[in-house]
């Protein structure tokens, strides 16, 4: 359990590399403007072999991230909730291409009510989405979302009619809530101040009223976060704790080849050679190849995104 101090809030504790040749020959830049955190990746190491061969924090250790003692109470009073009911936030602005492939997923290990269902623009809406907090403990956002470093309260959730906003969600309780998946980019992005606050979208589920919430540290690519997200159900499903499916799903990922992605994935191959005709590539689709051997998402900016928090 991990309670960051400042700019250690920005730390994919998970991918620290334990071999010191490799964290020499790995070097990232920071640029930090008024609104935004730009990552620039310069890393040397660019063969997937190097990448897989390196021990990572999160090999030994299953990591929750605490945004502060106070909080940590705050979540650790929360009663367990032994069968959760379970509500999905979908595409809310339908121009996204594998939140579908979550859901799927999602739905072999959980019934989901179709009123608990929100998809696309018309469902997605930001009064739907008060109204769901309210009436179900799990909830699994897949959708877009954006940090505000220079005004966290604008930090939000984009949502089908207008965006749910952190100064808006810390209006509110809800005490029902348990498990919080922000399947978005940006969600745990903040810039801590002297006084070690960190305001994000991730921290504001956790004083809501949610004991657990996955959030991500930067803007994360959409088709590496709909195989992780299905992973980490998969995973949560057999251990029904949260820092170790996502332990699992991470390492799960960081490794798998083309070959296991179109097994675990049948229509997965459909749905990439759609997206080639139409000339559509995400990061996550740079590495299309016919060598069904590769490893796709074996840098950590792929798998090592996405943290725990809370209890």
């Amino acid at each position: 359990m991990i309670i960051p101090h400042l700019g250690f809030h920005h730390i994919p504790f998970a991918a620290l590399p334990l071999n010191p040749d490799f964290a020499i020959a790995t070097e990232v830049s920071i640029a930090l403007d008024n609104s935004r955190l730009k990552i620039k990746d310069s890393t040397k190491v660019t063969t997937n072999q190097s990448l897989l061969s390196q021990m990572c924090l999160g090999d030994l250790f299953r990591i929750r991230v605490i945004p502060s003692f106070q909080i940590l109470k705050h979540c650790a009073e929360r009663p367990s909730i032994e069968h959760p009911t379970y509500g999905v936030v979908e595409n809310a602005t339908e121009d996204l291409k594998f939140p579908a492939l979550e859901v799927k997923s999602l739905k072999k290990y959980h019934k989901i009510a179709p009123k608990n269902h929100l998809k696309g623009k018309n469902q997605a809406t930001v009064k739907n989405y008060r109204a769901l907090l309210k009436r179900v403990e799990n909830v699994h956002s897949s959708h877009h979302a954006a940090s505000n470093l220079s005004n966290p309260q604008n930090s939000a959730l984009k949502l089908g009619d207008g965006y749910f906003t952190l100064g808006s969600l810390m209006l509110n309780r809800y005490p029902n809530l348990n498990h919080v998946f922000l399947s978005c980019c940006e969600t745990n992005l903040g810039k801590p101040n002297l006084t070690d606050d960190l305001l994000t979208l991730g921290t504001g589920f956790l004083c809501a009223g949610a004991r657990t919430v996955i959030s991500s540290l930067w803007a994360v690519d959409d088709l590496a976060t709909a195989i992780f997200t299905s992973y980490y159900y998969e995973l949560l499903g057999e251990t029904n704790k949260p820092s170790l499916a996502l332990q699992k799903a991470q390492q799960r990922l960081r490794r798998v080849t083309w070959e296991q992605l179109y097994q675990d994935f049948p229509d997965l191959k459909t749905v990439i050679d759609q997206q080639k005709k139409e000339g559509v590539r995400s990061q996550g689709l740079s590495a299309w190849s016919q060598n069904m051997t590769q490893y796709p998402f074996s840098a950590p900016y792929y798998w090592s995104g996405f943290i725990c928090q809370g209890v």
